[in-house]
């Protein structure tokens, strides 16, 4: 990567939608890290350039359970990176940052 490189924000549905349609035409597998975090405030998501991450429908994943339905991100202190999730259709899902996975990048302009 070079150096004006960071992980993508993805910050309109038509990018979200776009990236989607990439992995799925080139069949590539796996989740994938974006640029987005909680692990200054937990709960307050944040892109690198320090905008506020979109909450809800249609960008973040929603799952069921025993007692309904959950909307991500769900995972508390232990998940505090943003992932295109492929357990989750490639919605956004916080996972832990230890996690290996790739990465959608963007070129700073």
């Amino acid at each position: 990567m070079g150096s004006n490189t960071v992980l993508a924000s993805v910050k309109s549905p038509d990018i979200h939608r776009d990236i989607y349609e990439y992995i799925i035409a080139y069949g590539l597998g796996g989740s994938f890290w974006l640029g987005a975090s909680d692990v200054a405030v937990e709960g307050d998501w944040h892109w690198m350039d320090g905008s506020r991450v979109a909450r809800g429908t249609p960008y973040w994943a929603i799952h069921s359970s025993f007692t309904g339905w959950i909307q991500e991100p769900d995972g508390g202190a232990e998940e505090n990176c943003l992932a295109l999730d492929s357990s989750m259709k490639y919605y956004f899902n916080d996972l832990s940052c230890s996690l290996l996975h790739h990465a959608v990048c963007e070129e700073r302009l």
